[in-house]
């Protein structure tokens, strides 16, 4: 009991990181004993052996426990009274929520025709965060074997793909979170979705077509769906690597089983929802592959990925268009014009000049003249007998 009255720490005060010796072992066990000794005795005798039955069904490397926890509280009219209520009863094993106010910026990247497109879109994925996990408690060796009937469960039970997604992603995140250090957290899961809960598009054939398995239809569909999240989630941090996954030939799937209207509307809202803020280029190349329609958010990063870039060629549209529109702005253009030619034109004769200088003759060192120079060149040595004849033709008559 007093082991459990310390977790109980933990978890009302995340925030500390209360290590092992910092813990008053005597006074919290002081504490309990008056609160036991102050309940009613019916209330008493039930906590003592509901806490009698968790400890005995404790960790071990032998027995494994499940605890399947409660749904997340019912969805109010604000998404932010929802955000209040998720976070409030929040286990602080669990993956961190997306950052509220963040999320509420998004959507001024945007042109303004698209903004209540986008906050539409933001205010869905804060809608469908969920609070829902299992509580596995086994030796990490097992735990492949101890969640497969835990994701057939969970496959079977949530009417919703996005549903199944968030909680296998919640219920391993809370797993590893007890076994290992919080910066290796992200990298077991995805480590342990890659290799036991994905399913290539053989796998799903063989799961689905050649066992000729009686299967739902819509659990069908529920696992296909999933597929292409997980696939999604695991290039997160590199969405470069899209090309290396099966999401194309699994969205697919959907249109062999149901039709391109289904896929297409899980394509546009859920899958979109969730990663077009994370990795726009992605979700491009998955339109351009399927060759269907993008949405406006998507349109809007296939023509420019860069919001950065967009808002500076915005701001250089505006201050020409300023600019021309002032008064003397076509003296003002001229001027701009003949100085760029005139520039332009002293940068190439300064080079012509240095390939002349650089490039000497075969047979002296001296700089390589043009044609049009060397017959100047000419025309004044010619000039020059022709003087020196003269002025000598003139001494010899003199001298007669």
């Amino acid at each position: 009991m007093l082991l459990l009255s310390c977790s109980k720490i933990f978890s009302l005060c995340p925030q500390r990181n209360f290590k092992r010796d910092e813990i008053p072992y005597q006074t919290v066990k002081e504490i309990v004993e008056k609160h036991l000794s102050n309940m009613d005795p019916e209330k008493r005798q039930i906590l003592e052996a509901r806490l009698r039955g968790e400890t005995e069904q404790g960790p071990s490397e032998t027995s494994s426990k499940v605890d399947s926890r409660g749904p997340s509280p019912n969805k109010p009219k604000s998404v932010s009274e929802y955000r209040n209520l998720l976070v409030a009863d929040r286990h602080h094993l669990l993956p961190k929520l997306e950052d509220f106010g963040e999320a509420q910026k998004i959507h001024l990247k945007y042109p303004k025709n698209m903004r209540k497109f986008v906050r539409a879109r933001t205010e869905r994925r804060l809608a469908s965060e969920s609070n829902d996990y299992v509580n596995i408690v086994c030796d990490e060796k097992k735990l492949p074997e101890v969640f497969l009937p835990i994701y057939d469960q969970i496959l079977r039970k949530r009417k919703k793909s996005l549903q199944c997604y968030n909680m296998i992603i919640n219920t391993l995140h809370h797993y590893f979170m007890r076994v290992t250090w919080s910066d290796l957290v992200s990298d077991l899961v995805n480590e342990f979705i890659e290799k036991h809960i994905i399913l290539t598009c053989d796998d799903l054939t063989t799961k689905y077509d050649r066992e000729e398995r009686a299967v739902d239809i819509y659990e069908r569909l529920r696992e296909y769906e999933l597929m292409v999240l997980l696939e999604l989630h695991l290039i997160k941090k590199h969405p470069e690597k899209i090309e290396e996954t099966e999401v194309v030939n699994k969205l697919g799937f959907l249109v062999f089983v149901a039709d391109s209207v289904h896929m297409k509307n899980f394509l546009d809202e859920i899958v979109c929802d969730q990663f077009a803020h994370i990795m726009p280029k992605a979700l491009i190349y998955i339109y351009e592959e399927l060759c269907i329609k993008m949405p406006l958010d998507l349109e809007d990063r296939s023509v420019d990925t860069s919001a950065s870039s967009r808002l500076l060629e915005t701001r250089e549209v505006g201050r020409r268009s300023s600019r021309k529109m002032g008064p003397g702005s076509a003296a003002m253009l001229a001027l701009e014009r003949e100085a760029a030619a005139k520039k332009t034109e002293k940068e190439r004769k300064h080079k012509k000049r240095k390939s002349d200088e650089s490039s000497p003759d075969s047979g002296s060192g001296k700089p390589k003249m043009g044609l049009r120079a060397r017959a100047k060149q000419a025309e004044r040595i010619s000039k020059r007998i022709a003087a020196r004849e003269k002025s000598k033709r003139a001494g010899s008559r003199s001298y007669r």
